[in-house]
């Protein structure tokens, strides 16, 4: 008799095993963009417990990029060939450009949150990698349409970005909305990874710029605005995504009030409320825009998975997700087009409350 439920249980157990789908899941988990990591992981947890309780169940295998392309192929490799995976998920610009081409190569799928315009294939009307996350032209027209509207007559802006390919980008099409404009525009770059800025803000601050827009994705973020303060400029700062994580405006501190931030547009709804309380009673901190993009991106793959007869099928996949032209996802309407999902944007103010 005990011998018949052993069998029974262990069919069962493998019936189970069989009905979850398994996702690969390569984020920076430690590094130098391990911040983003941190909030993803959070946002894809939530997403796998709110697809279970609709009968949908996903396994997330997790790999740490560690922030390094040679560290994220690594365990791309190790996740196809021991587990089997043809679905990932990824983040970073330069980890995410790494694994482009072995995943179109070995014709498999990656979902990314990485803004770098090389990621997405303009004239591939059934892409192997589809993009949710701010783009980097998206977010410098933005801001500088803001700005424009904002703030009116002859000032000059002081733009800080970040040394790397991105940030290069980001002041190249910022800097170009302006041309036509009165306003003037002095850049200078600076190193993700660099905690000392002071001698950086204190060059452009010789400008007496009348207002300052930053740009960066790491937790010196903070650092950096506090030091803009600390050389007596209470002026205006407009930042991009990077800031809005809960860990750079805790950094931030006071610093942070009359900071100007782009941002997904994301109701204040039952379901992101519910979705905070979620995070608070299991990691003790709220979810962040990161966090949100990472849960849109796994309920996508987990919903179009659910639709289609066979998961290990990726034209299917990519057929039926290329079908969805928009999904409310927790009451946010997620427009979905040739590889891109967006999110309208917008211009928060931050208000920081001792």
């Amino acid at each position: 008799m005990k011998k018949i439920v052993f069998i029974l249980l262990a069919i069962i157990a493998i019936g189970c095993h069989n009905d979850k789908k398994q996702v690969g899941v390569i984020i920076p988990l430690t590094g130098t963009y391990s911040d983003v990591g941190h909030w993803m992981k959070i946002g894809i947890d939530l997403a796998i417990e709110d697809l279970s309780s609709e009968g949908i169940n996903i396994v997330p295998l997790y790999e740490d990029s560690q922030s390094t392309p040679s560290i994220a192929i690594s365990a791309y490799q190790k996740l196809k060939t021991i587990h089997n995976i043809k679905h990932y998920i990824s983040t970073v610009s330069s980890v995410c450009l790494a694994l482009k081409p072995i995943v179109q190569n070995d014709g498999l799928f990656m979902f990314v949150n990485a803004g770098h315009k090389e990621l997405i294939d303009d004239d591939t009307l059934s892409p192997n990698i589809y993009r949710h996350a701010l783009t980097i032209p998206q977010e410098a027209i933005f801001l500088a349409s803001q700005i424009k509207g904002r703030e009116k007559g002859d000032k000059t802006i002081a733009l800080l970005y970040t040394n790397n390919d991105i940030g290069v980008e980001f002041e190249k099409v910022f800097s170009s909305q302006f041309i036509e404009q009165d306003m003037r525009i002095h850049s200078m770059s600076y190193e993700e990874n660099e905690m000392n800025l002071k001698n950086i803000v204190q060059k452009i601050n010789d400008i007496k710029p009348d207002m300052y827009v930053i740009y960066g994705y790491t937790k010196n973020f903070a650092q950096l605005i506090k030091t803009i303060r600390e050389q007596s400029f209470d002026g205006a700062i407009y930042a991009n995504q990077g800031f809005s994580t809960p860990s750079v405006i805790a950094g931030a501190g006071v610093a942070g009030n009359n900071v100007f931030y782009s941002d997904y547009d994301i109701p204040n709804n039952a379901y992101i409320q519910d979705l905070n309380k979620r995070a608070l009673q299991k990691y003790n901190e709220v979810i962040s825009p990161m966090s949100i993009a990472s849960y849109n991106i796994m309920y996508m793959i987990g919903t179009s998975l659910s639709h289609i007869n066979d998961v290990s099928d990726i034209e299917e996949f990519k057929n039926y997700l290329s079908e969805i032209k928009s999904i409310d996802i927790n009451g946010m309407n997620v427009l979905i087009n040739s590889g891109e999902a967006y999110i309208p944007l917008t211009l928060v103010e931050n208000v920081f409350e001792e």
